[in-house]
């Protein structure tokens, strides 16, 4: 059984039974009794840029900045948000994770003068009816325990500083030592 998967990182296997998600890394950033929601950190995109966004969405293209985007998921993939840092938040934040998910065109057009000390620019997000992410993460059949989410821990260096390259493998590797101090913690109590 699992807990609260917000603010956890998940990870999705080689053999995803859902192939737009095999081998991704995604922050979990709500999940609650009316589903939950997340978006992809290691699929960054060439196209289209943060300038192109901006001049598409009718804002003057900034000159002092081109944010990297990424690929959030298949869920509203016209949509613009902002995984980011706490330290700027645009709305009242209900979220309790360490970081916020911010679709709001104020966020985007502040960030061009402004930016939060971590974040990401992202097209879509991934999102979960009530039940189904748990049912994915348990391996409730008919799927596999091979094309269950591995979950860990968030971990700032993973979504923002990590090698985009290996992050999956970073982020499996983190799972894994995540696991091992729970059993280890849990047999050998100090």
């Amino acid at each position: 059984m699992i807990d609260n998967l917000e603010g956890k990182i998940l990870i999705a296997p080689p053999k995803m039974r859902d192939y737009r998600f095999a081998k991704t890394v995604l922050y979990c950033w709500k999940h609650n009794v009316g589903g939950a929601a997340a978006v992809i950190i290691n699929r960054p995109i060439k196209s289209p840029t943060f300038k192109e966004v901006c001049r598409d969405s009718g804002m003057p293209p900034p000159k002092n900045i081109d944010a990297m985007m990424w690929y959030g998921g298949p869920v509203g993939q016209n949509m613009v948000g902002l995984l980011h840092s706490k330290d700027m938040l645009w709305t009242t934040s209900n979220q309790t994770t360490d970081l916020a998910f911010t679709l709001d065109r104020k966020a985007i057009e502040d960030i061009t003068k402004r930016q939060p000390s971590q974040y990401r620019v992202c097209l879509g997000m991934a999102s979960w009816n009530p039940g189904q992410l748990e049912d994915e993460v348990n391996a409730v059949p008919p799927r596999h325990s091979f094309e269950s989410w591995l979950v860990c821990n968030y971990d700032p260096f993973i979504v923002f500083n990590g090698d985009k390259e290996n992050l999956w493998k970073h982020a499996v590797e983190k799972s894994v030592k995540d696991s091992t101090r729970f059993f280890t913690d849990k047999i050998f109590k100090k």
